[in-house]
């Protein structure tokens, strides 16, 4: 029997009182696994205690999905002034070394909303607090979305 692809999927680091979860959306799952008739697999935000050599030995690629969290401005070298949270620290110190790493390797990589800012930054992108506060994007018009 074939063996089917495994593709991680990066979690988002939630308090449910008094328990820290670590958790994405179903739609991911659903995604990887109706879409790419692919294995999810959860990447849970271990920041410095991440051991990508194994994981990413492990897998055949990642998904880096959305969350309402946004990433902290210390990391694109912005101020207070540019935070936005929530913020997610550990799916930061997480997603940024464990990126860094997939793309050296040549990992098949899906960045979806949040996971599209990963990539901007660790790659030395900025982020802008919200685009409709900004004259060069003045004219946006506002879309729900939920992840």
């Amino acid at each position: 029997m074939k063996r089917r692809p495994l593709v991680g999927v990066t979690a988002c680091r939630r308090q449910f009182d008094p328990h820290p979860f670590n958790i994405f959306g179903q739609k991911y799952i659903d995604g990887v696994v109706s879409g790419a008739d692919a294995m999810p697999m959860v990447i849970p935000p271990l920041a410095e205690r991440l051991d990508t050599e194994t994981l990413l030995n492990a897998l055949d690629g990642i998904v880096l999905p959305g969350s309402p969290s946004n990433i902290e401005p210390h990391r694109y070298g912005g101020s207070e002034r540019d935070s936005f949270p929530p913020h997610d620290p550990l799916r930061d110190a997480t997603t940024l070394k464990l990126l860094r790493n997939a793309v050296e390797r040549s990992v098949p990589l899906l960045a979806i909303c949040r996971g599209c800012q990963e990539v901007n930054v660790a790659y030395g992108g900025t982020c802008m607090r919200s685009c409709s506060m900004s004259r060069v994007w003045s004219n946006t018009r506002r879309t729900t979305v939920s992840h």
